[in-house]
């Protein structure tokens, strides 16, 4: 009875924060983008980052995504991620993504989305990863 994407749209409507992922192509950027006004539609309050996934590396064409952004939808960031190997690679290998071009695009991001937490780079062998730190107000909780 309650239709479909019923589960999706509760889980907008009761976020603290929203993420949005999209391609970094005139469609992925369309759809994204209309995604961004659903969700805003069904929670007015949350923060609304967006994020452009396989980013052209170019400052023109980026310049251009940003510039639609802006003008249809102001988001609370825009994020730019370039393409990176590791993360099909961590994809078929059931692992984290090493650190590279990617992780490194998403660290700010990151970091905004969790401002209690602090992140620490840990060397595993030949490739790196994050591990997250307990702070105080984690071990107050727990």
């Amino acid at each position: 009875g309650r239709g479909r994407f019923a589960v999706g749209r509760a889980l907008v409507e009761r976020a603290a924060r929203l993420v949005g992922v999209g391609s970094g192509n005139p469609v992925g950027v369309v759809r994204l983008l209309a995604w961004a006004v659903d969700a805003r539609a069904l929670n007015p309050s949350a923060p609304l980052h967006l994020v452009v996934s396989r980013a052209p590396g170019d400052a023109f064409r980026r310049g251009e995504i940003a510039d639609e952004v802006g003008r249809t939808f102001p988001p609370s960031s825009l994020t730019f991620v370039p393409a990176d190997r590791r993360v099909e690679r961590a994809a078929w290998e059931g692992e984290p993504v090493a650190a590279g071009p990617f992780t490194k695009a998403l660290a700010p991001l990151a970091a905004a989305l969790t401002p209690s937490r602090s992140w620490t780079r840990v060397r595993r062998g030949h490739t790196r990863s994050r591990r997250r730190v307990a702070t105080r107000a984690d071990r107050a909780v727990a």
